[in-house]
């Protein structure tokens, strides 16, 4: 991938996320003096006693994350306020914790290393230190990409260290100005207090500028300069998109008619996603997740690929091989012989309030209509049940916890009336989230019951059956 953002650009940045703090400045102000005074209290009993270093960690990391999820929306031009910062505080706080202790290791074992190679009597070791130097000053970027990384993707702090790896390797020179333009603000905005401390009057009223506008300031900037980079790779990815659809369109003409054969295959690969077939050959992946979830990964080639809302165990694009079309939003879309429509719904029954949205895909092919429900969290409306419409094939979570639970998804079935039903979403042996219950309570509501040795199914619309109908579907890993 060329060189698009240069060390210019990075000021381009700098002039931007003024801007946009500025129409924010009153969460700017309230984010820095929280994050001001929280860190100073953490370095300050750091500095009495050495075991309270885990204190930031617990303290001051997911309080960071909270705050760059305040930048996030800041740059998505989102309404960011109190509520929200406290949603980012609870999202995170557990990956925030994991990461900002990951940090604090690197951070002590170059710091030991250093010091230990500086007072060594060899010359070749003491040489060593620069190379040192440099793997301290590699990480300091690394950390300043992790955090707007996984708050933008909503990931894993595993992935957002490697997605942060990747683009300081790809765009050295604008991550190198970068850091600088940071380091710069860092000087602002502690340097004051610094100069206070040492008996410096004059710093009292730069002081109070840095307490102000500091973190909030900087959280903009830094979500802005990350965004603006997985932007530049999400064009380059839908570059190829287009590219390779067209090559699609052309091999899809060739085939004859005759092909289609009417029968649509439901393959299920773990967890919420499904690989599904359509007659005239165009695969459908839902949902795929990433490589915590326990299933293998969904790298199976796909031409279009339905996502669900934006966590990590529904997103996982990057997996799917070839160049799919994503579909992640309401809305209604052809594919040839395919139609997608999406439906918003939410996450949980507080309207989203406490885990955002969820998109319900409704795939129309071969005269079967296939209703993925994703996430669902709450038993649709009756508004919504009619924007689904007819449902012939439904699947549904029932694991509860994140989700429908067994009573919830069999009052979604009633509602919605399909003629298969299958579950998914749930516990089984190879899944390692542990709250999640299995499908057997939702299936004892059910008259009929059919399960599968394998992972797949295929129905066709002259062959639905007249009584609802149950499908457990197996699952084998590689």
């Amino acid at each position: 991938m060329s060189e698009r953002y240069t060390p210019a650009y990075a000021l381009t940045v700098l002039s931007k996320s003024a801007t946009i703090a500025y129409e924010r400045m009153g969460m700017v102000v309230v984010t820095s003096i929280v994050w001001y005074f929280a860190t100073l209290a953490s370095v300050t009993a750091a500095g009495v006693v050495m075991w309270a270093l885990p204190l930031a960690v617990v303290l001051v990391a997911p309080l960071s994350a909270a705050i760059t999820y305040f930048g996030n929306l800041a740059v998505h031009r989102e309404d960011a306020g109190f509520r929200e910062l406290w949603r980012g505080y609870t999202r995170f706080w557990v990956r925030a914790v994991v990461l900002g202790a990951v940090n604090l290791a690197v951070v002590l074992i170059l710091w030991i290393d250093i010091r230990a190679i500086m007072t060594a009597q060899a010359a070749w070791m003491r040489m060593l230190a620069g190379a040192w130097i440099y793997l301290g000053l590699f990480a300091g970027l690394l950390f300043m990409y992790a955090y707007p990384v996984m708050v933008e993707q909503d990931t894993t702090p595993w992935k957002a260290i490697r997605r942060a790896v990747i683009l300081i390797l790809d765009n050295p020179a604008y991550t190198l100005a970068i850091g600088f333009l940071e380091a710069v603000l860092l000087a602002a905005g502690v340097l004051p207090t610094v100069l206070l401390l040492s008996g410096s009057k004059a710093a009292g009223y730069l002081q109070i500028i840095g307490v102000a506008v500091y973190a909030g300031f900087n959280a903009v900037f830094r979500n802005l300069a990350v965004v603006r980079l997985l932007q530049r790779y999400d064009a380059a990815r839908e570059s190829d998109r287009e590219r390779l659809q067209k090559q699609l369109e052309v091999e899809k003409m060739k085939e004859s008619n005759s092909s289609a054969t009417g029968k649509v295959e439901i393959r299920w690969l773990g967890h919420a996603c499904f690989l599904i077939t359509a007659g005239d050959g165009t695969r459908i992946l839902t949902d795929p997740f990433d490589d915590t979830v326990g299933y293998d990964l969904p790298t199976v080639p796909a031409d279009i690929v339905t996502v669900s809302h934006a966590h990590f165990d529904h997103n996982n694009v990057a997996a799917v091989q070839g160049c799919p079309e994503v579909v992640n939003a309401p809305g209604d879309k052809s594919f040839g012989g395919v139609r997608i429509r999406g439906v918003q719904t939410c996450h949980d029954t507080k309207g989203g309030a406490l885990r955002g949205r969820n998109t319900v895909f409704v795939i129309e092919t071969d005269d079967i209509t296939i209703c993925h429900a994703g996430d669902l969290g709450h038993v649709p409306s009756d508004e919504t049940a009619r924007n689904i419409g007819r449902v012939d094939v439904l699947l549904i979570p029932v694991g509860g916890t994140y989700t429908l639970d067994a009573k919830g998804a069999q009052e979604a079935v009633r509602k919605l009336d399909p003629r298969i039903v299958i579950p998914m979403h749930y516990k089984t042996p190879d899944l390692k989230m542990a709250d999640l219950e299995n499908a057997e309570r939702f299936l004892a509501g059910l008259s009929r019951v059919e399960r599968t040795p394998g992972p797949s199914y295929t129905v066709q619309a002259s062959s639905l059956p007249r009584e609802l109908t149950a499908v457990v579907m197996g699952y084998r890993k590689a």
